[in-house]
């Protein structure tokens, strides 16, 4: 007779949990691939004067990924990027360059997914043409600087998961 009734309380308040903390009940794990694309835009411009190697530099998710027809990473969530590489326009026409390299994305639960990709801009090269002017003219040409760069906001870079990892959907 205990046992029954101790069966009927348990079967109880399994049902009660169920309807206050559905939540708890649907909780799927979900696995994010490796190699999954995840194609981010930048939340605000970047230039050499503003990108210090080892910054982190804020994106955004452009559009949901999917896994098995679940979001596992919605539009507009957040994602960081490293600075890896930032230069000024140099003298005898060196160009700006500003090289960088995913990080991060949140996913839907709030678990960081590990990503991987490189986005490298780099101004005009100005070296040939430097060295053309001061070779004919004069040393003023010594003095002339590559092409400046900038990421606008807005602008894409494309990444990939960089790690299989498990989320709750």
């Amino acid at each position: 007779m205990r046992r029954g009734s101790f069966v009927s309380v348990s079967a109880a308040l399994l049902v009660a949990i169920q309807m206050l903390c559905p939540s708890l009940a649907t909780a799927a794990i979900l696995t994010i691939p490796l190699g999954t694309p995840v194609s981010l835009a930048f939340d605000e411009a970047l230039t050499p004067a503003t990108a210090e190697v080892g910054s982190i530099v804020h994106l955004s998710v452009l559009q949901d990924v999917t896994v098995d027809g679940v979001i596992a990473i919605p539009a507009g969530a957040p994602a960081t990027a490293e600075v890896t590489r930032s230069e000024k326009p140099g003298s005898i026409g060196k160009p700006a360059v500003i090289s960088l390299e995913c990080r991060s994305v949140q996913a839907v639960d709030g678990t960081l997914v590990p990503i991987q990709g490189t986005k490298l801009v780099e101004g005009e090269n100005k070296q040939t043409s430097t060295l053309v002017i001061t070779i004919i003219c004069c040393v003023l040409g010594l003095f002339l600087k590559g092409g400046d760069v900038e990421i606008p906001a807005g602008s894409t870079m494309d990444c990939t998961v960089q790690l299989a990892t498990e989320i709750e959907a």
